[in-house]
């Protein structure tokens, strides 16, 4: 096909005016002076004319087809839409379905990749579980097994082999941390029953000396007692003496010294009956007193005892928590840190069994000069 050329005879004036214009620019621009200056910039101006010129006549040329271009862009746009509502229903029908196919393989894909997925972060999902979890674990891993995950199938069985591999490992290494820590709580059991005992049998040796010891003071004091008694006796007998040595002194005093005598035999009598009364009760009293002070010390050794035996379990239950907190969180960072260093690895070009082979290797002391900064 053949183009029409139109021949516009305004350009072909403005045409004329470039050779003219390329007489006078021909030389090399040097606005250092004030002539070159002024030269180059003439130039510059007389070619900015001829472009006004140019631009004016393009736009009074182009007019007249602009509008038969809208013409006809307006009866072909008519055109279209008479089309597309005939095409509208029948291509939106093969697009939903297509969409809806699309959607459907993308949503089968993307559930067996989750799948594959899911079994590839139990080992990190599990890292804080127990030895009893694990197992269960690994049982419902070995029944996925048995699932079809279709074009997923080498990577499902990759996944499930390496990931009973790392639950197998962790199940036993697990397992003989719980047992290890049932162990190191029964002898902690032991131990504290044995500092218990010890401190029951000093508390209750204690008490018993202290008892003792207020028992001693008591019979003392009840000695002390007898002996006022028996001076009291002598005193007694001194005034029978006396008694007996005023008859004989004289007849007539007789009366008024026994009289005498009586009365002071009978206050010395009341006296000595009354201070043994005082010190009976006395004795009975401090012996009372030191039985109630033994039974409140043995009570309050008692729980004392109670009280720190609180405090030590306390104590001893947070030192676990703190080191169980301690271990989960050493667990989770070791986790990642050779998921990076696996990460960088397949980077390299490294499958990610290779990756996790060597990062396994490194941590445990295989690759000679080489380590895992954790």
């Amino acid at each position: 096909m053949s183009e029409e050329k139109f021949v516009i005879v305004e350009y072909d004036a403005i045409s004329a005016q470039i050779d003219e214009l390329e007489d006078k620019a021909n030389f090399i621009p040097d606005v250092a002076s004030e002539e070159g200056y002024e030269k180059s910039k003439r130039i510059s101006l007389d070619v900015g004319k001829v472009l006004t010129n140019l631009e004016k006549a393009r736009k009074a040329k182009k007019s007249h087809f602009l509008e038969g271009g809208r013409q006809v862009d307006a009866q072909a746009k008519a055109i279209v839409e008479k089309l597309e509502l005939i095409q509208l229903p029948h291509k939106t029908a093969y697009k939903e379905l297509d969409e809806m196919k699309k959607q459907r393989e993308a949503e089968r894909t993307e559930k067996l990749q989750a799948q594959v997925d899911n079994i590839k972060g139990l080992p990190a999902f599990l890292v804080a579980a127990t030895s009893v979890e694990i197992k269960k674990a690994i049982d419902d891993l070995i029944d996925l097994g048995d699932i079809d995950y279709e074009e997923f199938t080498p990577q499902a069985e990759r996944a499930l082999d390496e990931t009973l591999k790392a639950l197998n490992d962790m199940f036993a290494k697990k397992d003989k941390a719980e047992k290890d820590a049932i162990e190191l709580e029964r002898l902690r059991e032991e131990e504290e029953a044995r500092k218990q005992k010890e401190r029951e049998e000093k508390i209750a040796k204690d008490a018993a000396a202290a008892a003792e010891k207020e028992k001693e003071e008591a019979l003392a004091r009840e000695a002390q007692a007898k002996k006022d008694a028996e001076e009291a006796e002598a005193a007694k007998l001194e005034a029978e003496a006396k008694v007996e040595a005023a008859n004989k002194k004289a007849e007539e005093d007789a009366i008024a010294a026994k009289k005498q005598a009586d009365k002071d035999f009978k206050a010395a009598q009341e006296k000595a009956e009354e201070n043994a009364r005082k010190a009976q009760a006395k004795a009975d009293q401090d012996a009372e007193q030191a039985q109630k002070d033994a039974a409140e010390a043995v009570i309050k050794a008692q729980t004392q005892a109670r009280a720190d035996e609180r405090a030590e379990a306390e104590k001893i239950e947070k030192q676990n928590a703190d080191a169980l907190k301690k271990r989960e969180a050493d667990q989770k960072h070791i986790g990642i840190v050779r998921g990076e260093a696996k990460d960088g690895l397949m980077a390299l070009g490294l499958t990610e069994k290779q990756a996790k082979d060597i990062v396994i290797g490194i941590h445990n002391g295989k690759v000679k000069n080489v380590s895992i900064k954790y």
